[in-house]
Formats: structure tokens, C-alpha cells, sequence
């Protein structure tokens, strides 16, 4: 009984650290004043407990996928009709904490390799507590699409508009987390939408369910993306189905981001922040992809 509640106790030492970390960053505010010097101001609000009460989410719900029964805690709800009551509040607070594990990787380089295994616990508890769940329609997807323009058309450019663009990129994953071949189903035909923010969501779910059946999708919307979003998107999407590549589509896919790089449309790629370094990362694993092949290892 003890070695039973000490392994439904135990949590995951990167999501430890994450929520640490976030419930830091949003307690101390930095300012820089005009005249000089610097100020930090600590606020311990009702955000920063309710993202304490959070490290306890994995083993709250290891516990009620045991005992049944109603429990609602930290915007969870279970009861012994299903595992999860409310699904919806599962996926809105995961799609937040990953979010805000990505701002924590971008504001402290240090501790991005540990963000990211949030980011991949994250990705298994969508995946084992919402399995079964109707976390994937296409009702969901057209509303955080429409989410998604409704943020690029009324928001202005800058770090604001592109948290809330993250976070339906993100809501996407999740939700694709709980049931990938119905994202894989759905996702591929948004890849020839008109619509950016049904491109954008179809982008995101193949982030978490790659198939090697987007590839041409996905590649024209590297060569041919309407804003550096949904390029960065794209490229991400590429390198997760990467490993699902055949040799000649891996060769296909290294002349097109390789032409890429002397930016024919001439839209900046290579001024942006982020786009040049992550086609260099893609470059480098498609390129071991097809080493693999070479060496008989694929």
C-alpha cells in the first residue's frame, strides 16, 4: 500500500521545476525607471498560488483515475462516470502551463532543456487522461482557428499578440495529444486552407501526431508561408515528421529549406530572430536522416 501511494505521490522532477519557476516569474516584476537604476517589485497574488496548487495535478489525477468518486481542484474536475468530468478544464490548464513553460524557456535560456521535458509530461498526461475523450473536432479546431485570426487582426504586432498566437498553437497540441490519428485525419486537408488560422492549428496538431503524409503540405508552407508564424510553424511540424520521411522526401525537403536561406521571396527570413537558427536545426536533422539511410539504420 505505501509502495502504491509513494508511486501515485511521486511528481515528475521537470514539472517541479517548472512550476517553481513560473510561480517566480509571476511574482517579480523588473523595472528600469527613466531615472535610472534598477527596481523589483515581489507580489505573491491568487496567480502565483494557483500555479503552486498545480504541482500537485499529476498525482491528483493518478489518484482519482484510481478511487472514482468527484473531486474538482486547480480547474480539474473527475468523477467516477469518466475519468475527467470536465475534459475542457484539463485541456485549458494544460494548454496555459504549457505556455507558460515556453515563456519560462524563452526569458531563461538555462533552464530551456528542462522546459521542454515539461513540455513532453505535459504532452503525456494529455495523451493518458484525455485518451477518449472528444478533445478533437472539428467544431474544436474551427473555434480556436477563428481564435486565432480574431487574435492576429485585432492585436498589434509584438510579444502580447504572440503569447495568445502560442497558446492556440499550443491548445492545438494538447488537444491532438488526447487522440492523434483523428489530428492527423482532420489536419492534413487544413494544410490547403485559405484560412491561415486553420493552417496554423493543422500545423500544430502534426506538431504532436506527425505523418509523413503532410510533407508536401507542410513544405509548401515553408516556401510559400503568409507570415513568419506560420513558417516558424511549419518548420516545426517538418522536423517531428522528419523521422517519418523516406530518403527521397528528406533530399526534397533539404533543397527546399536550403533554398530557403537565401530568402527568394525576399521577406527577411534570415533578419528574423528565430527563423534562420531553426532552419538550420531541421537542416541538420533531415540531413541525419538521410545519413541513416546511407548507413542502412533507418
Amino acid at each position: 500500500m505505501e509502495d502504491m501511494l509513494g508511486a501515485i505521490l511521486k511528481l515528475p522532477k521537470p514539472w517541479v521545476l517548472t512550476v517553481a519557476v513560473l510561480a517566480v516569474l509571476s511574482s517579480i516584476t523588473v523595472e528600469h525607471p527613466a531615472s535610472g537604476g534598477w527596481g523589483v517589485d515581489v507580489n505573491v497574488d491568487a496567480a502565483t498560488i494557483g500555479i503552486v496548487a498545480l504541482v500537485w495535478l499529476p498525482a491528483l489525477l493518478r489518484l482519482l483515475s484510481l478511487t472514482g468518486g468527484k473531486v474538482k481542484a486547480a480547474g480539474v474536475e473527475a468523477s467516477s462516470g469518466g475519468l475527467l468530468g470536465s475534459p475542457e478544464n484539463l485541456i485549458e490548464d494544460l494548454t496555459e502551463i504549457r505556455t507558460g513553460a515556453e515563456e519560462a524557456g524563452r526569458r531563461a535560456p538555462e533552464i530551456d532543456r528542462a522546459m521542454e521535458q515539461v513540455q513532453r509530461q505535459i504532452d503525456e498526461m494529455a495523451s493518458e487522461y484525455l485518451s477518449g475523450s472528444d478533445a478533437v473536432t472539428e467544431h474544436s479546431i474551427s473555434r480556436i482557428a477563428d481564435e486565432y485570426e480574431a487574435i492576429r487582426s485585432t492585436m498589434p504586432p509584438g510579444s502580447a499578440r504572440t503569447t495568445r498566437m502560442t497558446r492556440v498553437v499550443n491548445e492545438a497540441r494538447v488537444r491532438a495529444g488526447a487522440n492523434r490519428d483523428t489530428a492527423r485525419r482532420l489536419a492534413i486537408p487544413l494544410l490547403h486552407s485559405e484560412k491561415e488560422g486553420q493552417r496554423i492549428v493543422a500545423l500544430a496538431m502534426l506538431q504532436e501526431a506527425p505523418s509523413n503524409k503532410a510533407v508536401d503540405g507542410v513544405l509548401n508552407l515553408v516556401s510559400d508561408s503568409a507570415t513568419a508564424f506560420e513558417m516558424f510553424h511549419a518548420l516545426v511540424a517538418l522536423r517531428e515528421i522528419a523521422p517519418k520521411m523516406s530518403v527521397e522526401e528528406l533530399a526534397h525537403a533539404i533543397s527546399v529549406l536550403t533554398a530557403e536561406k537565401s530568402d527568394p521571396r525576399g521577406v527577411g527570413v534570415m533578419a528574423d530572430a528565430n527563423l534562420p537558427g531553426l532552419i538550420d536545426d531541421v537542416l541538420f536533422k533531415l540531413e541525419a536522416g538521410v545519413e541513416n539511410y546511407r548507413h542502412g539504420r533507418a
